[in-house]
């Protein structure tokens, strides 16, 4: 996209950043550490993707691109966003923290019985989730599920438009080999931006909710009450549960391979901007640095 100057960027955080202090939304020691000191653009770099395999021709994994925030102008007022937007993000359902809580969850579900059989795992992968949160819905969806877990509308109107300054002024250096140039992020959120995280997960939380609410009401009328461990086959398919860290999925399925298709195809029907894709259906998958398996005894079973 075309290039902008940084320093015009750098006026407009500053402005957000005086406004929030005014109103008493931070406090003057972290108004002060979040203003720019001087016009400093992201830096736009690759991280390999070290989980996937290197293509013909190429001699390193495909790369990540990352747009490192550090010591730019968006640093501060996005460190403020993410401050008041995190725990938003956290409180969804299907919300996964790191490993740890990763095991404290099945460990939960194996306290509560065996999984029926026709119980398979799953896990998806969301498509470049950050730069597809789009735009145009985005920070509507984010005031939405703010005022929902109620913040006040004053404060939220101002995360609200500092969420837009950041997007909207996404401003990176790259050097293509030929000197460093000044580009712009046209959509979505910047991977790397520290907002960028609690942003795209409280969208997450949305497109999933209308999802598994439209799976739930397939084929018209009410919601259909689910059997959850009584479930046999032969009944209609369900999702036995349904988590999320970042842009990973991870689930039980009770059903044929052609309903969890279904499923997936449900998932996909609810935003076109936001992809999901399968990474793994059956009895194991392997999930952050966990093996999960369903066992002869149709309870879970991990291995790090």
């Amino acid at each position: 996209s075309t290039p902008k100057p940084s320093s015009a960027a750098s006026d407009v955080y500053k402005r957000q950043v005086q406004e929030g202090r005014t109103k008493g939304f931070i406090g003057e020691k972290d108004a002060e550490n979040a203003m720019p000191s001087k016009p400093t653009p992201a830096r736009l770099y690759g991280n390999p993707k070290t989980h996937k395999p290197i293509q013909p021709g190429s001699a390193i994994p495909p790369l990540r691109e990352i747009v490192s925030n550090s010591g730019s102008n968006c640093e501060g007022l996005g460190k403020l966003i993410d401050a008041i937007t995190r725990p938003v993000d956290e409180r969804a359902n299907t919300f996964i923290m790191d490993t740890p809580d990763l095991l404290r969850k099945i460990e939960q579900l194996n306290e509560a019985g065996p999984q029926p059989v026709g119980t398979h795992l799953f896990s998806c992968d969301v498509v470049a989730l950050y730069p597809s949160v789009p735009t145009a819905r985005g920070p509507e969806v984010l005031r939405k599920r703010l005022l929902l877990a109620g913040l006040k509308k004053e404060l939220v109107d101002w995360v609200v438009e500092s969420t837009l300054v950041l997007l909207q002024s996404n401003t990176f250096e790259y050097d293509d080999g030929e000197g460093p140039k000044l580009f712009t992020q046209a959509d979505g959120a910047g991977i790397g931006q520290a907002n960028a995280c609690a942003y795209a997960g409280i969208y997450m939380a949305e497109v999933e909710e209308k999802a598994l609410s439209n799976w739930r009401r397939r084929g018209g009328g009410a919601r259909v009450a689910e059997k959850g461990l009584q479930w046999r086959q032969g009944n209609r398919a369900e999702v036995g549960w349904f988590w999320r860290y970042r842009d990973d999925c991870l689930g039980l399925f009770r059903g044929t391979r052609m309903d969890f298709l279904n499923f997936l195809a449900t998932l996909n029907d609810v935003d076109p901007a936001i992809r999901f894709t399968e990474e793994g259906f059956g009895h194991a998958v392997n999930f952050l640095d966990v093996r999960i398996t369903i066992g002869e005894d149709n309870c879970l079973h991990t291995t790090l």
